[in-house]
């Protein structure tokens, strides 16, 4: 959109903020995961998630501060993928690890939500079985 409007232009500094501070709830996150370890409930597919959002969000941070990126041929490549006339993708190797990490997670999460019943149901079975043992003598 060119010229971005102006109530546009005006959640820049919050879309900034927001990811310096995503990174560091991430590891935050990632520490409590690890900590908590022994309780149980902690998936490896957890920690999967946790990593690729983890790698998108430094790696974002890394074009945006250390390895600039030429927005015109990222805006150029996307466009060419949106509307199936393939352009050649920006020869960045940060914009490629940031672009398929997202395709990846892209694909997952849904995978991942449609699991979640069933996990939720094995972890109900699991505490109905555990307070059962726990009460025999």
């Amino acid at each position: 959109m060119n010229p971005v409007p102006d109530w546009l232009a005006s959640y820049r500094a919050f879309g900034i903020c927001s990811g310096y501070l995503l990174p560091l709830a991430l590891l935050s996150v990632f520490v409590f995961k690890i900590k908590a370890k022994s309780s149980g409930y902690v998936s490896g597919y957890n920690f999967f998630i946790l990593s690729l959002l983890l790698l998108i969000s430094v790696t974002g941070i890394f074009m945006k501060t250390v390895a600039k990126l030429d927005v015109a041929s990222v805006k150029y490549f996307m466009l060419g993928t949106l509307s199936f006339k393939p352009a050649p993708a920006p020869e960045s190797m940060m914009f490629l690890i940031h672009f398929i990490t997202s395709l990846i997670l892209i694909v997952y999460i849904p995978s991942h939500m449609f699991a979640a019943p069933y996990t939720m149901m094995e972890a109900r079975k699991r505490d109905d079985e555990l307070k059962l043992v726990q009460h025999e003598k």
